[in-house]
């Protein structure tokens, strides 16, 4: 009696890999690969789900949070090589390889609208005040100019001729 009941009763250990970290996938991978062939079906299904999360990830593939999951991908790949299951192999070999080597796309960013702005307006230079200067006409009896004045040179411009006039 008590045999009849164990025979009917399933023993099939059902592995949630959707629920495992990185770290539990690789210690099961590790588990699987060192057991009887029975297992592979196992080591299969774990293949679709890291697939899944390739995808998923997708070009976040590369950024350093990854690389625990990325030596993962690497030992699963290996172990599929090795157990000769190709399917699976080559669909992470593409999708991973696709994620990882080839650059992001570049997506174009929305132009921002060109605003013209008006020519800035030079503003003039300040003249510097200037010193009030004497002028005084050449050698007018026989007197040595202050340090502050110019000395008109001879010459026939009007300016001369009115200073001179107004001297006289």
């Amino acid at each position: 009696m008590n045999t009849s009941f164990q025979m009917d009763f399933d023993y099939t250990l059902k592995i949630d890999f959707e629920r495992c970290s990185v770290k539990e996938l690789y210690y099961i991978l590790q588990i699987l690969y060192n057991s009887s062939t029975l297992c592979r079906e196992d080591i299969i299904e774990m293949a679709n789900e890291t697939i899944y999360r390739i995808n998923e990830m997708g070009y976040e593939l590369t950024n350093k949070q990854y690389r625990p999951f990325n030596k993962f991908v690497q030992s699963l790949y290996n172990v599929l090589k090795k157990l000769g299951i190709k399917k699976q192999r080559d669909i992470i070999f593409s999708n991973y390889n696709e994620f990882v080597k080839k650059p992001v796309p570049d997506i174009e960013s929305p132009k921002s609208p060109e605003t013209i702005s008006p020519p800035k307006i030079m503003k003039k230079p300040m003249k510097k005040p200037m010193k009030k200067m004497e002028v005084i006409p050449p050698k007018i009896n026989n007197t040595i100019p202050p340090p502050n004045s110019i000395i008109l040179k001879k010459g026939n411009t009007p300016r001369y001729i009115k200073c001179i006039k107004k001297i006289i």
